[in-house]
């Protein structure tokens, strides 16, 4: 007698997940989700101040995104969903005109469904190099002429970015 309900209820459940497709249940969860595609353009605003003097290797850098990301006519990506990204390069300026460098890399974004997506792009800030210059004077006038700094580098806030999704990834659209 168990084996026999057992059976029944095996039976009817490869009836109603065989009937799936002619009920339109798979097709509503396909059109649930979203693939985004890698490559996809990501417009991103920098949130903050990126200096050698405010950052190190290492440190987190804010972002936000300008505008929404559409895949097939579904918001993916929500305007103003916060990005983030990492200090990749940070070098102060130094004696001999040595210039300030700054970069980071964006490493992701959040999706509308929460999903971290990868981004990938580099940003990049250089000083300008005074090394000529501090060589120059402390030849021709003294050796302070090698303390010379050069320029500073830094990534003001505001400064727009484009980014680019790293891989394919699946998001429940808004």
């Amino acid at each position: 007698m168990f084996k026999k309900r057992m059976f029944l209820r095996a039976v009817a459940i490869v009836m109603v997940v065989s009937m799936c497709p002619y009920l339109g249940i798979v097709d509503a969860v396909k059109a649930a989700v979203v693939s985004i595609p890698p490559g996809t353009k990501v417009l991103l605003r920098l949130e903050e101040t990126v200096s050698p003097e405010t950052k190190n290797v290492g440190d987190s850098v804010s972002l936000s995104v300008v505008s929404d990301v559409v895949v097939d006519g579904k918001v993916v990506i929500a305007s103003g969903a916060l990005a983030t990204g990492e200090v990749v390069v940070s070098t102060k300026s130094g004696v001999l005109g040595k210039a300030a460098e700054i970069a980071f890399q964006v490493t992701s974004v959040t999706a509308v469904d929460g999903k971290s997506i990868p981004l990938r792009v580099t940003k990049r800030a250089e000083g300008k190099s005074r090394a000529t210059e501090a060589v120059g004077v402390a030849i021709v006038c003294c050796v302070l002429g090698l303390l010379m700094k050069g320029e500073k580098a830094s990534l003001e806030p505001g400064i727009r970015i484009e980014a680019e999704t790293a891989f394919p990834v699946s998001v429940e659209p808004r």
